[in-house]
């Protein structure tokens, strides 16, 4: 097989360390390495992620193109400014706390090749705690599953992938011969250090869906993300499963798939009365369990969403 050129962006934010590790695992892919490039869009980091950039790409092993924006922006635009700096027909997005195994990269350029007319191609993405931490009593199944960390297990077979399904830019293959002028991730989503909107990688999907561009899961492509100290507390916790809230449904908004406004309200604030039940009634018996507290934040957050956020969400 002749194997295609093929781009690798990762945008960061003051995350040097696992960046490093990242990079280094990118470095020993099995791919011919005239083949592949690294592209890093630094989003005006204060700590040295310059540095491990540079280091790294002293090596010669493959080509690391480290672009600075000129200020901190949301990640929605940091992504685009990839999209500007890419000159292959392959562009694939990952986040910079990833571990892929060598034979990732192979793969889904071999299956990209063979399904050409596929416009976005990745895998699972199953979150993993940092060795080096201690997993706490509250830090469950659900809550590592669920709405704080990303999580992408569209079952074992590979398959197209239908709403409400979706990829995401922790794992995901970009063909923009396929998508052309679709190439672009939409500046209402994406968080920043000044929002919480996430949601920018689920809007291109969605939209690429109105317009019949197909898009593939495969679990042989499945890559781990970390979850590092930071994000192992329960006010993270809290504040994902809010603003997860508020961007699903500001993107149900925005794509017209929400049910009509009250029977909706009153449906999220059953749920929340539900589980506040549940959370008071776990108090009294000595055993608070933080799911049904962080599930509820999540309802919380839709309805927020729901009442404050939907006129500037509504796609004219």
């Amino acid at each position: 097989m002749k194997y295609p050129e093929v781009a690798i962006a990762i945008c960061t934010y003051n995350r040097a360390y696992y960046l490093n590790k990242t990079i280094e695992l990118l470095l020993s892919l099995n791919y011919p390495k005239k083949k592949y490039s690294i592209l890093i869009i630094d989003d005006c980091s204060s700590d040295n992620t310059y540095d491990v950039c540079n280091t790294l790409n002293k090596k010669n092993i493959v080509p690391i193109k480290y672009v600075r924006l000129s200020q901190h922006t949301n990640l929605a635009k940091a992504r685009n400014q990839a999209l500007l700096q890419t000159k292959t027909s392959y562009l694939i997005f990952i986040d910079d706390d990833i571990h892929v195994n060598k034979n990732w990269l192979k793969k889904l350029i071999i299956l990209a090749v063979k399904q050409p007319t596929i416009g976005l191609i990745g895998g699972g993405v199953i979150p993993r705690l940092d060795s080096r931490l201690t997993r706490p009593d509250w830090f469950t199944d659900k809550i590592i599953y669920g709405f704080a960390y990303s999580y992408i297990d569209w079952g074992k077979r590979r398959k197209m992938l239908r709403y409400p399904e979706t990829l995401i830019t922790a794992n995901c293959l970009l063909n923009l011969q396929v998508l052309k002028s679709n190439a672009y991730f939409n500046p209402l989503f994406g968080p920043s250090r000044d929002r919480s909107i996430v949601g920018e990688d689920i809007e291109l999907n969605w939209r690429l869906m109105t317009k019949g561009i197909r898009i593939l899961y495969d679990p042989s492509l499945t890559v781990y993300h970390t979850i590092i100290k930071p994000k192992l507390t329960k006010s993270f916790v809290r504040l994902k499963h809010f603003y997860w809230g508020v961007t699903e449904s500001c993107l149900q908004n925005y794509f017209n798939k929400i049910d009509p406004f009250f029977p909706m309200l009153l449906h999220r604030l059953k749920k929340c009365c539900l589980l506040l039940k549940r959370l008071i009634v776990s108090l009294l018996r000595s055993k608070p369990l933080f799911d049904f507290e962080s599930e509820l934040w999540y309802h919380l957050g839709y309805l927020y969403g729901l009442i404050y956020k939907r006129k500037r969400f509504e796609n004219k």
